[in-house]
């Protein structure tokens, strides 16, 4: 059984609300704006300005869908003194103007709109307050152009710079911004195998060893093509020396002056696998991820990068301990997050390296071809781990812990697992769907009525409080994957809480499962006794022939507050 592989993905694109919010007919009925707003401007905006802009755009659609123009005016104003080139505001300043009788005024902002990308002609057509300017032949001129087909933006359209020195520079000369997505995308080109490094890893260790033997024989891939990103702008950084083969990404100027180097990356996607690692703590007390997965638009960027070909590694901080227990919400497939502080994340990023080095060439082409490489790498790592020893460990908690101890990675193991795949044997990616879910019992009424916390295609969050029934979901894994024709099985495993209690019922060929899981409450953790956590995680797994997918994670947070 598979999947149209990209449709689900730009559907979900869609559903968290990464693209850009279409702006809503406005009532006349609105209050009469009194705030001035700035003449159209010319200038361009910088591409690293545009995940603000795009923020400022999103803030202004919500209050004029609310029909508060009111509210909106001041912000239109400063918006455009900042970005003067951005549709939305320019779009609303428009029905500003044309409410003060500035007809001129009201066109060129129109115009400036059109001009960068705004080609919503219902809403110009469906605007209560355009009516005034309804038959001016420009206005007319802006409808028909808007519906004409236009030119899809691609983020790829920045010139790609080379790698130069083992450096990829992120500039505005090499980034784009995809209105699809409202991310940027930095592009880079590389140098020939000819001209790169012989030695993928420069350890003097077995692992090491092994992997340049592979390489030089020409049966594995090495790192050539992958990207290495350091968040923490140098604190826990990988060695250029010891990875010579990986390109590493440095920030310019402008870059930086934007932030864009540190910290969670929910900006920017590069052209080629990347992986990498902010080694902080946010306010020094909780772990990046958690921050991420506490977000659902950061967690639907989370996928949005596993399906891009990139990898993050962030350390617990104070979030997985004795004194304090497990603080993680949701656990899912699309980070590594370390035991432990600063520092801590190293063993795993010279683990992901080596990994993606010694696939085979024409298997680590075909997954970044599927987009497939970071969920094959997950399985990888987590197959690799010591003590998970056959399919028995590797369907068990024991593989798939929120957090994960370095003193288990096993780099021998895991150089010799990516080594052996062959391209008729690259695991599924499973991809899922909520088609039925219970309402939850809920004191507090700012919370969801079904205690949602984030949709994404391979991890699900949810919350469940005291007084609440059992949760009950019915999830549809049919639009898993392996891009080819094999037929799949599927697994549906309790990975954390009480297996005895939690009734798993699949359905037909078992793409379909419904779950009910009672309340658990906060006890000691099934895969780390000495820590208490309050969560639940069920594990669905796709095996096509003999390999076994990375896990997609439903999680279930017990609350005790309600």
């Amino acid at each position: 059984m598979t999947a149209n592989r990209g449709k689900p993905i730009l559907r979900f694109a869609f559903a968290v609300g990464i693209l850009a919010a279409a702006v809503p007919a406005v009532t006349a009925g609105a209050n009469k704006a009194s705030a001035e707003v700035s003449q159209p401007g010319t200038s361009k905006i910088s591409v690293f300005a545009m995940p603000r802009a795009h923020k400022a755009q999103l803030a202004l659609a919500a209050m004029v869908r609310a029909g508060d123009l009111d509210k909106a005016a001041p912000l239109v104003q400063k918006t455009l003194e900042r970005f003067p080139t951005l549709p939305v505001p320019n779009f609303i300043a428009a029905i500003l103007a044309v409410r003060k009788g500035d007809t001129d005024g009201a066109i060129a902002r129109l115009q400036t709109a059109y001009e960068n990308g705004f080609r919503d002609a219902a809403a110009l057509e469906k605007t209560a307050l355009f009516t005034p300017i309804r038959n001016d032949p420009r206005f007319k001129t802006l409808v028909s152009a808007m519906k004409e087909p236009a030119e899809p933006h691609r983020a790829d359209a920045a010139k790609p710079s080379p790698v130069r020195n083992g450096i990829a520079e992120v500039t505005e000369g090499n980034t784009g911004w995809d209105p699809r997505l409202n991310l940027l995308q930095s592009s880079f080109t590389f140098n020939s195998k000819l001209f790169a490094s012989r030695i993928v890893d420069t350890g003097k260790d077995k692992p090491a060893d092994l992997l340049n033997d592979l390489f030089r024989a020409g049966k594995a891939a090495g790192n050539i093509g992958d990207l290495y990103d350091n968040r923490d702008r140098g604190h826990s950084k990988m060695s250029k020396e010891l990875l010579p083969q990986v390109a590493m990404v440095e920030y310019g100027n402008a870059a930086k002056a934007s932030g864009l180097d540190f910290g969670f990356n929910s900006q920017l996607f590069f052209n080629a696998p990347a992986f990498g690692n902010a080694s902080l703590g946010v306010n020094g007390q909780y772990s990046v991820a958690r921050m991420a997965m506490g977000n659902p638009r950061e967690t639907g960027v989370l996928y949005l990068q596993y399906r891009a070909n990139q990898l993050y590694v962030y350390p617990s901080v104070h979030d997985f301990r004795q004194e304090g227990g497990d603080a993680f919400t949701a656990n899912t497939p699309y980070t590594l997050i370390s035991l432990g502080k600063s520092g801590s994340d190293k063993p795993f990023l010279h683990a992901v390296a080596n990994i993606l080095a010694a696939f085979k060439p024409e298997v680590k082409k075909a997954l970044i071809d599927r987009k497939f490489l970071m969920p094959a790498v997950q399985m990888v790592f987590r197959r690799g781990l010591t003590g998970v020893d056959g399919d028995a460990d590797y369907l068990s908690g024991k593989a798939h812990p929120a957090v994960f101890d370095g003193g288990r990675i096993d780099r021998v193991k895991m150089i010799g697992l990516a080594n052996a795949l062959d391209v008729k044997d690259i695991p599924p990616m499973v991809a899922f769907t909520v088609v039925e879910e219970s309402n939850v019992s809920i004191t507090k009424p700012t919370q969801n009525p079904k205690g949602i916390v984030f949709n994404t295609p391979s991890a699900l969050g949810r919350v469940v409080f005291k007084a609440g029934e059992p949760k009950r979901l019915v999830v549809d894994a049919s639009a898993t994957g392996a891009g080819d024709d094999r037929p799949l099985r599927y697994h549906w495993v309790v990975l954390e809480g009480d297996p005895d209690r939690i009734r798993i019922s699949p359905r037909g060929d078992g793409a379909v499962a419904e779950i009910v899981v009672p309340w658990h409450g906060n006890r000691p953790s099934g895969i780390a006794p000495e820590i208490n956590t309050n969560r639940v995680d069920i594990g669905v797994f796709a095996q096509a022939g003999e390999v076994i997918s990375a896990p997609a994670i439903i999680s279930i947070f017990n609350d005790p507050s309600g």
